[in-house]
């Protein structure tokens, strides 16, 4: 993969076994700390 981002619509999932596993994960509706959220836009910035 790529890119292995996962974005989690109803915050179902376990976040810290998916970063373990290599996921960059995107909670909608978590508090997203300040690194987060700019890695986050740069990569919505530069994607194709």
């Amino acid at each position: 993969m790529n890119s292995p981002n996962l974005i989690d619509g109803r915050n179902f999932l376990d976040r810290n076994v998916l970063e373990q596993a290599g996921f960059y994960y995107i909670g909608i509706g978590r508090a997203a700390n300040t690194t987060q959220s700019n890695i986050l836009e740069s990569k919505l910035v530069t994607a194709p």
